[in-house]
């Protein structure tokens, strides 16, 4: 009997539960949205090296930023910035400055950075002279280490102001074995580093893991990791975007930026434009087969007034970015334009006045100039396979240079193969340009005779007497007005002699997934890849992702009706119960239940009550016949 009362009120407690259990607890919930471990980052470029002594291309100098901390950086205000050295102090005479390493500082072994690693690194960047930070350390007569978190620095001349050293510090304990013979061919992969991110493992064939290193003093960004994917074309890299295979592409081409703008789920963000695409011609390299004629300022400044550099502009970036000018962007309180004295826009008639002047005439009548000794004045002009908006450039100065007497095969070439024919002079022209950043000494000093050498940067071999005059002293000056004047003096100088023609200053392309993040309301700061004093990371992961609006369309009963599609017996069964149960009659049943599960288990409980009173009132009984036979207490 006691069996089956069990057995029933089990029965109906399950009832009773399943009466009482709301039906959206039978319905599968959605989990919630979680913080992701990894951000995934797509882009169609490849770093050149992770060794930051020899790396040159975009990327390879944003994971250099990302991986080693800058001893004292400045910000676009002209103030030091703390990341590694975060106190100093002047002697009285401004000459010797104390620099504070960060208390805490480790490099990403585990190993503490130290000034014996400052020192190291200084002191190799300033033996070799073809290094891109070796000209923030031409005036440093003496470096000394005080302890291990401070250091000494000397120079020629006083200063009000801490030392500006955007230098990457290195770790002494990897580099000291290597030799400066063999820093080119360091591969450093995986580096040992002491920024906010590390690399654990060399890099795979397609794919870059960044981990954020856990107790660093920068913030920390909204993902562990961050996967840099690496794409074959800027086809692959849209598609894996638009498919949502990344979170973010980096570096995308003007030419797909329409189709982005079609994609509701996908936000487009363009950077400041601090970087200028460009014509350089080789004006006079040792080595080599570049042509004659471009030794001649006025041969390159007719070249320049050839090309209509806003058609160029409006073909590829359309709205975005500048028209060229001079090789400071506009982006930079430090930018000049030039004066009408010194314009150099579209005039078809004096280029080729001054092609007529230079002694290059069409003798032969074929659409060709020649030179007085009978050299054709026909020019190779070579393009980036990799940045297809170069090829468009080309084709439309290829035009308009032509249409002055300049013949003109232009032909596409990998980064690789364009470096290797500007470092041994086999070019005439071609298309490619500088990332100039926050700091504008670094474009002056490209232009200047001591970057020619073998390993310099001067890619178009410009070597002018009176800009070295200028950049010398501008190299020399510490009062900031001065600098500045000089500078502009400097621009002016390479806008007139024209070893660039500056085509237009172009924004970085940023997009992103905007169904899963949200990013900075200032359109100016990247969203991925920024430097201090921004976070690295500036996305922002949203809460909830957004649901897309539903239309709600008026049909008539005949409409709903035609449009009911047949329904199995178990789904009308479900759906019966679903409805039963909103009634009242589900209600009270539920309460039945409730009353006979009551009057099934009060008997059980009124007996198990007594049988506990029982056993309370047992031992009493007992101890009162012990006491009475004598027993001890």
């Amino acid at each position: 009997m006691r069996r089956i009362e069990t057995i029933i009120t089990f029965v109906l407690i399950a009832l009773v539960s399943a009466l009482i259990t709301p039906p959206s607890a039978h319905a599968q919930t959605e989990p919630e949205r979680q913080q992701q471990d990894s951000l995934k980052i797509g882009t169609a470029t490849r770093p050149d090296s992770l060794n930051p002594l020899t790396s040159n291309n975009r990327l390879s100098r944003i994971l250099t930023g990302l991986l080693y901390e800058q001893l004292l950086p400045y910000d676009d205000n002209s103030q030091p910035l703390p990341t590694l050295i975060t106190d100093w102090k002047k002697s009285a005479d401004g000459r010797l400055w104390l620099l504070e390493l960060r208390r805490g500082s480790t490099w990403s072994d585990g190993k503490p950075v130290i000034a014996d690693d400052v020192i190291h690194t200084l002191r190799r960047m300033r033996k070799d002279k073809n290094s891109r930070y070796s000209r923030w350390l031409t005036e440093i007569t003496l470096i000394k280490q005080f302890n291990k978190r401070r250091i000494g620095i000397r120079f020629e001349i006083p200063r009000d102001k801490p030392p500006e050293l955007p230098v990457p510090i290195l770790p002494k304990h990897i580099w000291n074995s290597v030799k400066p013979a063999d820093v080119k061919k360091f591969a450093n992969d995986p580096p040992i580093s002491s920024g906010a991110f590390t690399i654990k493992k060399p890099i795979e064939t397609n794919t870059l893991t960044l981990k954020a290193r856990k107790k660093h003093w920068r913030e920390q960004t909204i993902a562990n990791e961050i996967e840099i994917q690496f794409y074959e074309s800027q086809e692959s890299l849209i598609s894996a975007l638009e498919s949502g295979l990344i979170d973010v592409a980096d570096d995308i081409e003007p030419g797909y930026l329409e189709q982005l703008e079609r994609v509701d789920q996908i936000e487009i963000r363009p950077t400041a434009a601090t970087a200028f695409v460009s014509l350089g011609m080789n004006t006079g390299s040792i080595e080599g087969d570049g042509h004659i004629a471009l030794r001649e300022p006025r041969v390159r400044r007719a070249i320049a007034l050839a090309i209509d550099r806003n058609k160029v502009h409006k073909t590829i970036l359309g709205s975005y970015g500048a028209v060229g000018s001079t090789i400071v962007p506009p982006s930079l309180k430090q930018h000049v334009d030039p004066g009408p004295e010194q314009d150099l826009t579209l005039d078809i008639g004096r280029a080729e006045e001054l092609l007529e002047r230079a002694g290059l005439t069409d003798s032969e009548n074929d659409g060709v100039r020649e030179s007085t000794v009978g050299l054709p004045l026909e020019l190779r002009l070579y393009t980036r396979r990799a940045l297809p908006e170069t090829q468009i450039a080309g084709e439309q100065i290829a035009e308009s240079l032509r249409m002055i007497g300049i013949g003109i095969q232009i032909s596409q070439l990998t980064d690789r193969e364009l470096t290797r024919r500007i470092q041994s002079g086999r070019y005439d022209l071609f298309i490619w340009g500088w990332e100039v950043g926050s700091d504008p000494s670094f474009i002056a000093s490209v232009l200047s005779c001591g970057e020619i050498q073998s390993g310099g940067l001067n890619d178009t071999n410009f070597c002018d007497g009176t800009y070295d005059k200028i950049y010398n002293r501008y190299t020399a000056a510490k009062d900031e007005q001065k600098r500045e004047t000089l500078l502009a003096e400097l621009q002016i100088r390479a806008y007139n002699r024209s070893p660039y023609v500056v085509l237009y200053y172009r924004p970085t392309f940023q997009a992103f997934r905007s169904d899963r993040f949200s990013a900075p309301e200032d359109e100016s700061i990247p969203i991925v890849f920024a430097l201090p004093p921004e976070p690295l990371i500036t996305l922002e992961i949203l809460e909830e992702a957004p649901q897309p609006d539903i239309e709600i369309e008026e049909t008539t009963t005949e409409e709903i009706e035609e449009k009911k599609e047949p329904v199995s017996e178990t789904a009308s069964a479900v759906s019966l119960i679903d409805e039963v149960r909103t009634t009242l009659l589900w209600k009270l049943l539920a309460l039945a239940g409730l009353i006979v599960l009551a009057l099934l288990l009060t008997p059980r409980v009124i007996r198990s009550l007594l049988w506990l009173s029982r056993q309370i009132k047992r031992p009493d009984s007992e101890g009162k016949n012990n006491k009475n036979k004598g027993g001890r207490p």
